[in-house]
This record gives C-alpha cells, sequence and structure tokens, in this order.
C-alpha cells in the first residue's frame, strides 16, 4: 500500500502504482511506480482499471469534487476501493473554537516562517473552511454509486479518513 502526499495513486494488476500528481518532476523514483500528471476531472486511464485508488489532501483541490469521484469511480474495478485522508469538520464547539483560533492565526504565520509563503497557508485554512463536512462527501460519495461509504474522525475531524467501495 503506497501512500503520497497531494497525489491520487492507483492499483492495478500485479501491484503496478501509478501515482497522479500536477507536481510530478521527479521527487520519487521507485521500481513499479509510474508517474503521470494530470487533473482529477479528466483521468488518463481505462475505465475499470484499478483495485485501489487513494488520495491524501488533495480532494479538496479539484476544480469539481464531484466530476472527479465520477472519474475515480470509472476507472475503479467493480468492488474496487477508494480511500480519501482530507482535512474534515470539527463537531465539538469547544475543540472547534481553539482550531479555529490556531488556524487562522497560527498556520499562517508558522507557514511564512518556514516557506516565506504566508498566502500558501491561508489558502490552505480557507480551502479546508469551504470543503464539506463528512456528511456532505458521504451523500456525494453516495450520489456518485459508492457503496460501504463510511469515514473515521482524526483528531477529532480535524483529519477524516474516508472509505468506499465501487458499486
Amino acid at each position: 500500500f503506497f501512500f503520497w502526499f497531494f497525489s491520487i495513486n492507483f492499483v492495478g494488476p500485479a501491484d503496478r502504482i501509478t501515482g497522479q500528481d500536477l507536481r510530478v518532476d521527479g521527487p520519487l523514483k521507485k521500481k513499479n511506480v509510474i508517474w503521470i500528471a494530470s487533473y482529477g476531472e479528466k483521468l488518463p486511464f481505462k475505465d475499470n482499471e484499478f483495485d485501489l485508488v487513494t488520495m491524501s489532501f488533495s480532494l479538496r483541490n479539484v476544480e469539481n469534487i464531484k466530476i472527479t469521484l465520477n472519474e475515480i469511480n470509472r476507472v475503479l474495478k467493480k468492488n474496487g476501493q477508494f480511500l480519501c485522508l482530507e482535512f474534515g469538520k470539527i463537531k465539538n464547539l469547544t475543540i472547534n473554537s481553539i482550531y479555529k483560533i490556531y488556524s487562522d492565526n497560527f498556520i499562517p504565520e508558522l507557514g511564512k516562517n518556514i516557506t516565506g509563503n504566508k498566502d500558501a497557508y491561508k489558502y490552505l485554512i480557507e480551502s479546508i473552511k469551504r470543503f464539506p463536512s463528512q456528511e456532505e462527501i458521504c451523500k456525494i460519495l453516495k450520489l456518485r454509486k459508492f457503496y460501504n461509504i463510511n469515514y473515521y474522525n482524526l483528531t477529532f475531524g480535524i483529519a477524516v479518513i474516508y472509505t468506499c467501495k465501487k458499486n
């Protein structure tokens, strides 16, 4: 099982791994890993090609979540699994209030101090705020013909793992 930050990964026949990442400029060179640069809304793969698709912290950055999920469904084999790690919504009001102060004030400043790019971290926080709730993502997955849909909150829902299968 292979995970790569900010990418979509596809596992197909003979454990071939195909990584899709718009930043594919050679940071990772491994045997049996094929890197392809493309958009989630138009995946360059055949129908029913993969057993597993994983995504990490990138679903909220696609242009159209519904089209991207349709494409993921298209390239998965029947009963193929989709796993997605993404930011979520915190339901506990106290923890959410603390996290809001932290994310609005400290994350952009920390990002500025580490990378020199405060705006990228402001964008990160804004994209998290705009991203649908866990329940809304599950509804979208169901409408895209996925089944056995579950989500698991990590750190009170700051991050979430979604799991489902293609019908």
